[in-house]
Formats: structure tokens, C-alpha cells, sequence
């Protein structure tokens, strides 16, 4: 075969076209590595609520971005807000109490005592069979975890302060793509099948 049959021979241009497709992708997926936890999370808000955006879309067929957007409002709603506002509330409420513990105002040691002595004889005995009663050995058991858990929401607070930004980031990331897959999911589902290389039979599968 000469060199020119060689180079413009059908395999090797769907071979060259194979290899540019997998380079694009990798780089693609190279660049969207550090948001994938926003590009998973977009992905499962769209399956989720896709029978919400149909419900909406049956009532609007005009409207594909007023109907994502609604249902996207709704996600924000009835998700992210609640979500974020508990994951606030037990951050603030970790972080103080790891203050609390450090500074000596919250005393584990005492309410346990306490605990134990208002405790009925009996239960008390059982405790004490499996050496739970041991005041000692569970005032440190106790403090240690309490103190080990403390730290570990103090850093976390202090982590997303830090990363505040990547984290408003990969939200805005994450409410684009669940957008566009509520308002294009249903087009891109079918090209998808209609370029996969199988018989129409094994497509609708």
C-alpha cells in the first residue's frame, strides 16, 4: 500500500478520530475532576426531580426554561435551604461546644457522675459487671471522644471558611447542570440512543 492510500484510507481516519475523541474526553474529564462532586450532585438532582419538571412541563409545554427554573427554585426550597441551615446550625453548635469543653464551662465528668449516682442500685451493679461504672476510666473515655468529635467540627467550620469560595462555586456549577439536564435531558436521551452503535431493539432497553 503507498503512503497516500495508507493516509487517506478509512481506518486511519476513524482510528485518528477514535484517538482525538479519547484525548477530548480525557481532558475533559480532567478538567471537571475537581467539580465532580458538583457534576454528581447536579446529575442526581435531575433524576430526581425529573417528574417534578414533567408534571410542570405538562402544565407549560411552552415554557422549558420557566418550568426548569421553577423546578429548580423548588430543589433551593425545599432542599439546599433546609439542608444548609441544619449543617450550619450543627457546625455553630459543634464548634461552641468544643470551646466550651476547652475552656472548662461544659464539665462531662459531672453530668456523669451526676448520671450515675441518680442511677437504681441494680443498674448500677449491671454497669458495673461490664466496668462501665468505672467513673475514671469513662470521665476520660467520655472527654476524649467529646474532645476528638469537638475538633473535628471545629476544623470542618474552619475548612469551609476557608473554601467558601470553591464551595459557592460548585453550587452554581451543580444548579447549571441539574438546569440544563431538567430542560434538555429528554433531547439529549434520545440522541444518545440514536448514536449508540446497537439495533433500534436493544436501544429502548
Amino acid at each position: 500500500m503507498s503512503f497516500h492510500r495508507f493516509v487517506t484510507s478509512p481506518t486511519l481516519e476513524h482510528r485518528a478520530l477514535l484517538a482525538l475523541l479519547i484525548a477530548v474526553s480525557l481532558a475533559f474529564v480532567w478538567i471537571l475532576l475537581p467539580l465532580s462532586g458538583a457534576v454528581f450532585w447536579g446529575v442526581v438532582i435531575a433524576i430526581v426531580f425529573t417528574p417534578v419538571h414533567a408534571r410542570l412541563l405538562r402544565r407549560w409545554p411552552q415554557r422549558r426554561n420557566m418550568v426548569a427554573l421553577a423546578t429548580l427554585a423548588v430543589v433551593v426550597l425545599l432542599v439546599v435551604l433546609p439542608l444548609a441551615l441544619l449543617t450550619g446550625t450543627l457546625l455553630n453548635e459543634g464548634a461552641a461546644l468544643y470551646q466550651r469543653v476547652q475552656s472548662g464551662e461544659t464539665n462531662f465528668a459531672r453530668y456523669f457522675k451526676q448520671v450515675i449516682s441518680a442511677l437504681p442500685s441494680w443498674l448500677h451493679d449491671l454497669l458495673a459487671r461490664f466496668g462501665l461504672a468505672d467513673f475514671n476510666e469513662l470521665q476520660t473515655r467520655i472527654t476524649d471522644a467529646v474532645g476528638r468529635g469537638s475538633q473535628l467540627i471545629a476544623t470542618q467550620v474552619y475548612s469551609m471558611g476557608q473554601n467558601a469560595l470553591d464551595l459557592v462555586v460548585s453550587f452554581f456549577v451543580m444548579l447549571y447542570l441539574a438546569f440544563f439536564l431538567l430542560r434538555d435531558g429528554e433531547r439529549l436521551s434520545r440522541r444518545l440512543r440514536s448514536a449508540v452503535p446497537l439495533a433500534p431493539d436493544h436501544r429502548q432497553r
